[in-house]
């Protein structure tokens, strides 16, 4: 044996090793939960935030009247149920 060798078998040794991480893997855990939280927390504030938000649809750019259009604006218009053949299998296809 050498004289830097301390007394226990390697199994007691890397026990000893892994208990004394235990502590620091727990307390950086719970940091790295911490941290993130207040993350959470602005998400499910905005989420709710964003629940009065309008939903548009807006037709711009290289147009000559530019156009928006909500949900209810959508809900009034007339529903239009176009049949096409598709030229690849000939096949008639219906968008609803």
């Amino acid at each position: 044996m050498s004289a830097f060798h301390s007394p226990g078998s390697k199994e007691q040794i890397v026990r000893r090793d892994v208990r004394a991480w235990v502590p620091i893997l727990f307390a950086a855990i719970v940091g790295l939960l911490l941290s993130a939280l207040p993350d959470v927390c602005a998400q499910t504030a905005q989420g709710t935030a964003s629940a009065s938000v309008v939903a548009e649809l807006r037709i711009s750019g290289e147009v000559s009247t530019p156009l928006v259009l909500t949900v209810a604006d959508l809900k009034k218009m007339p529903r239009k149920t176009p049949s096409v053949v598709n030229p690849h299998d000939n096949k008639t296809e219906t968008y609803d």
